[in-house]
């Protein structure tokens, strides 16, 4: 049996060979929450399925897990940080609060990176 290790909300996808599963607000209609299984294969490719119920999820996840022979199977409530309750609070409107989001560390001197800096990292991830 694989072990379930919980990421924190805004925490990186593990690297490398891996079976991940993600609850995250849908990308064509953003007041849905969808589960994701994504496994990552030895050759960094990637595999994704659409879970409708988290024990159903988990059973997918641990048996692909054991078919891969990993001990561990991550787990990411994208749908978890404080943002993204507020958005949850008011039915998926991602247009609430006025105040813009971005990662600069203004007391240190720091501009957090803007995603158009950033290539692909090799994966095909749209999340």
């Amino acid at each position: 049996m694989s072990e379930i290790t919980t990421l924190q909300p805004n925490d990186p996808l593990p690297e490398g060979h891996s079976v991940v599963l993600m609850r995250r607000f849908d990308e064509d209609h953003p007041q849905r929450v969808v589960i994701e299984m994504i496994v990552t294969n030895p050759d960094h490719s990637e595999e994704t399925s659409a879970h409708l119920d988290w024990e159903a999820a988990v059973a997918a996840a641990t048996e692909r897990a054991g078919e891969e022979g990993l001990q561990r199977i991550w787990v990411v409530d994208r749908t978890a940080g404080p943002r993204a309750q507020v958005i949850l609070a008011h039915q998926g409107d991602h247009s609430v609060g006025s105040a813009a989001l971005d990662d600069d560390d203004i007391a240190h001197g720091e501009h957090g990176t803007d995603m158009r800096d950033r290539g692909p990292d090799g994966a095909p991830r749209r999340f």
